[in-house]
């Protein structure tokens, strides 16, 4: 996945880092906040919804997204679902969208 993604962003004229451990990422959040934060969702949509909750409460402007392969439907607790499997504009498309702040879905919108 972090192959294809990193394809996706190189096309779109975006810098892609992965990180392997949470001690990394964190490290790398304190140095500065990317424009988008993709976390992997492939194994657990639930527990990358669960991490990506910790970190937006510390980090409240990022645009974060969880990365499936599934059809798990457009967002999980608020934060978009981006199927990689999709046309890499489709995903490029995607990623933007969370960067600009547009919510996946009518029902991510704060009453």
């Amino acid at each position: 996945m972090a192959q294809r993604m990193g394809l996706v962003c190189k096309s779109s004229g975006h810098d892609f880092v992965t990180f392997e451990r949470a001690s990394e990422l964190r490290a790398a959040l304190s140095q500065g906040q990317p424009d988008v934060l993709l976390l992997d969702a492939t194994a657990s949509a639930e527990k990358a919804a669960q991490l990506a909750s910790r970190i937006a409460k510390s980090h409240p402007a990022l645009g974060i997204a969880l990365a499936t392969v599934g059809n798990e439907g457009r967002s999980l607790h608020g934060f978009r679902l981006i199927n990689v499997r999709r046309p890499r504009g489709r995903v490029a498309d995607e990623l933007e969208l969370t960067f600009i702040g547009i919510p996946a879905s009518v029902h991510d919108i704060p009453a």
